[in-house]
């Protein structure tokens, strides 16, 4: 059935795509080391420690943001093949 929908749907590559570059860098990046920060406070942390976090956080934001902008450009863009593929999918 996953596969269906996958199938059916026209720029769904695309669509995971922008969730993957905006959602998961938020959760696999920024959270935990937000999350760390907050749990131990900047006094409970060595000063390394509270560095790399923020290092990480600057990573993902970063990182993040360029893969969003980027998927959200594909999403955009005029793709004929996916056009011309649905065209016929909705003629069968």
């Amino acid at each position: 059935m996953t596969a269906t929908i996958a199938y059916t749907i026209p720029n769904f590559g695309k669509f995971l795509e922008l969730v993957g570059a905006s959602i998961c860098t938020l959760l696999g990046f920024i959270l935990p080391c937000m999350f760390h920060i907050k749990v131990f406070g900047r006094s409970g942390m060595k000063i390394w420690e509270y560095f790399l976090d923020i290092c990480i956080m600057a990573f993902g934001v970063f990182f993040g943001a360029l893969g969003t902008v980027e998927a959200v450009m594909k999403l955009m863009e005029d793709d004929e093949v996916v056009t011309e593929m649905s065209k016929e999918m909705l003629e069968l």
